[in-house]
């Protein structure tokens, strides 16, 4: 069984950990998810490492993650506040019309709670 990330994200490799665990070397001391996305691999290595480094080229994704760590209730009440936009297509413009604006980690996690096929 595998831990499932805070969130799903875009080329998630949650379906392949089966797969691409077993390869790992763990007896190193650190481990560097180059492309962590959602976290599924990180997530998932946590306990077998020192300490592990995470890599996105969406900065913002990073400060995600470390907010998820460091400060998970004080993050979440702020995404809860914007991520009110999943029914309401105008509300759910506007926060990605000021997220384009004013990049946070609070809105790009508001922006991919409310998400919808319609709206995306």
């Amino acid at each position: 069984m595998y831990i499932n990330p805070p969130f799903n994200y875009s080329g998630s490799k949650l379906k392949l950990l089966e797969q691409i665990l077993p390869l790992f070397d763990y007896n190193k001391d650190y481990f560097i998810d180059l492309f962590c996305g959602g976290g599924s691999v990180y997530t998932n290595v946590l306990d077998k490492y020192k300490k592990v480094l995470i890599n996105d080229v969406i900065s913002d994704l990073i400060e995600i993650h470390r907010s998820l760590g460091n400060n998970p209730q004080v993050f979440i009440e702020s995404v809860k506040k914007l991520a009110k936009t999943k029914q309401d297509q105008e509300l759910y413009l506007k926060l990605k019309e000021s997220y384009n604006n004013e990049k946070t980690p609070e809105k790009l996690y508001a922006l991919m709670l409310s998400c919808t096929n319609i709206t995306c």
